[in-house]
């Protein structure tokens, strides 16, 4: 996965008293690239799009290991606010991971990064994920105390979904059945809004 990587070239304490220098690149992550110990590291929108994740957190962990501990702040979507929400829309192509609470924070011990604080953000939609990569020795496994919990919701969201597309294919063969035109309206991404319609 290609990313793009911002390097500030001053200490993140001045960031708000001058437009700091910055050098940003569209590439791979990898190690021999930084060179400097970071002030933070900051995924927002990233760890949701990585297929091998626990190999990207370790490529992660590995170069920061000469500075460690350093921060981290990481944001990725809420799967508990997508099911109670009913919210289709954010089941994307584009993503290969989704996370709880628990599920973020167990991922993130076992890959050796130390979970200080997991807050709801931009009214719950999102999870705020703040911490260390630290010199602690990854934890071997996490208990995610929720999964069963998750499951029967999984279920019964499967369920309701299929209610509601059951409910816009008649909906559809009315309209079509009384000649009428239909028009979607969507934003751009994500982009499986006509291909639920069409489902």
């Amino acid at each position: 996965m290609r990313l793009t990587v911002t390097w500030w070239t001053e200490p993140i304490s001045r960031r708000f008293s001058s437009y700091p220098r910055k050098q940003e690149r569209s590439d791979i992550f990898r190690r021999e690239q930084l060179h400097i110990r970071p002030s933070m590291i900051v995924c927002r929108h990233v760890l949701e799009h990585i297929f091998d994740l626990p190999r990207f957190l370790h490529e992660i962990r590995f170069t920061l290991s000469s500075w460690l501990p350093v921060p981290f702040f990481f944001e990725v979507p809420d799967m508990d606010w997508i099911v109670n929400q009913q919210a289709f829309w954010d089941f994307c192509y584009e993503h290969c991971n989704y996370f709880t609470p628990n599920s973020i924070r167990a991922c993130l011990q076992m890959n050796g990064f130390e979970v200080k604080k997991i807050s709801p953000a931009y009214g719950g939609q999102y999870l705020w994920i703040e911490g260390l990569v630290s010199e602690d020795k990854p934890v071997k496994s996490a208990q995610d105390s929720g999964v069963d919990l998750l499951i029967q919701r999984l279920l019964s969201y499967s369920s309701q979904e299929q209610k509601n597309i059951d409910q816009a294919r008649a909906f559809l063969q009315r309209k079509e059945q009384e000649k009428r035109h239909i028009v979607v309206w969507r934003r751009p991404p994500p982009r499986n809004h006509a291909a639920w319609l069409a489902t």
